[in-house]
């Protein structure tokens, strides 16, 4: 029943699968057991079902649970708000498309009004438009990251408690995604920075261009390279 609940409620995470089998396996065998008068073998056979059920989820759920962000511990509410840009006059050097344009993406994060409402920001961006793989990492594992509690106000205006903030700078490194620092940057926002983050289309794991798409990591080897 907790299990048809949770279905209903958050749809499947892919972490239970193995679970869902077996519960389906477990409910087949109990209409079988009914037809049996051995007591002893319905005990044992309940025991080692609920023994692989567990088996089946902890693993998951240990190595690879949903995210949780720490929460930030400054005096400010946070708000963020992403700008897409594109430089229509910079060809994008690194993918093989000639009419491609340089993208430029940068996230905000910044003290907001400790009233501010509203949704929160995603985690990573364009998770419903995700390519099946990104790099080895297959989509699904992405499941359910909308759920990541990122403590950011989307689009929040600052606040207005000062007329200047100090700025950070903030640039991934290789291959990394500005989800991965989201913790640093509502840190130093809560207590009073603006934080800007700056994406590299192409390079980083993942980044949703202006036109809404996913750009995931190009490999690009200088000339003479393997």
């Amino acid at each position: 029943m907790l299990a048809i609940i949770q279905l209903l409620v958050e749809g499947y995470y892919w972490q239970y699968l193995p679970s869902y089998v077996l519960i389906v396996l477990l409910i087949s065998i109990a209409l079988f057991l009914k037809k049996t008068n051995s007591n002893a073998q319905k005990r044992l056979i309940q025991i080692t079902l609920i023994f692989l059920i567990l088996f089946s989820i902890v693993p998951w759920t240990i190595f690879l649970p949903i995210p949780k962000l720490t929460k930030p511990q400054g005096h400010y509410t946070v708000g963020t708000r992403i700008f897409r840009w594109v430089d229509s006059e910079r060809a994008e050097s690194i993918t093989a498309d000639p009419n491609d344009k340089r993208n430029v993406v940068v996230q905000a994060w910044y003290p907001t009004a400790q009233e501010a409402k509203g949704i929160h920001s995603s985690y990573v961006d364009g998770l419903d438009n995700l390519p099946e793989k990104i790099g080895i990492i297959p989509d699904f594992i992405f499941a359910h990251y909308d759920q990541i509690e990122t403590y950011g106000v989307l689009n929040a205006p600052i606040s207005k408690e000062q007329n200047q903030w100090p700025v950070v700078l903030f640039l991934t490194g290789n291959n990394g995604a500005r989800a991965f620092y989201t913790s640093l940057a509502t840190g130093l926002a809560s207590n009073g920075y603006v934080v800007l983050m700056i994406d590299h289309p192409y390079e980083a794991m993942i980044t949703q261009l202006a036109d809404g798409k996913i750009a995931t990591t190009i490999e690009v080897h200088p000339k003479g390279n393997p």
